[in-house]
C-alpha cells in the first residue's frame, strides 16, 4: 500500500511540473515528437497517431483503438522511465 501511494505522489508531482512548467508550444512538442505514450496509472502504452490542439490550452492526443487521452494525462516513455528512477531512488 505504502508503494502505491509513494507512487500516485511522485506521478502527481511528475504531471504538475510537466503541466505547470510547459507552455502550450512546449506541451505540443512533448508529446508531437514521440512515438508513445505511457498511462502511469496501469502502465500501458499506446502509439500515438495525431496530436490536436482545441483552444490555447487543450491538447488531445489520438492513439491506437481510437483512443484519446488529454496530453497531461500521460507521459512520453522517456518521462515513465524517469517517474520510475525516482521511485525505485526512494526505496532504496
Amino acid at each position: 500500500m505504502l508503494l502505491e501511494t509513494v507512487l500516485q505522489q511522485t506521478i502527481g508531482i511528475l504531471s504538475k511540473k510537466i503541466g505547470v512548467n510547459m507552455s502550450i508550444e512546449e506541451r505540443l512538442d512533448r508529446i508531437a515528437s514521440t512515438s508513445h505514450v505511457v498511462r502511469m496509472d496501469d502502465k500501458s502504452i499506446y502509439e500515438v497517431n495525431s496530436v490536436i490542439k482545441l483552444d490555447d490550452d487543450v491538447i488531445f492526443v489520438e492513439c491506437g483503438d481510437d483512443l484519446w487521452f488529454q496530453d497531461l494525462d500521460v507521459f512520453t516513455l522517456e518521462e515513465a522511465h524517469n517517474a520510475e528512477l525516482k521511485i525505485a531512488e526512494a526505496f532504496k
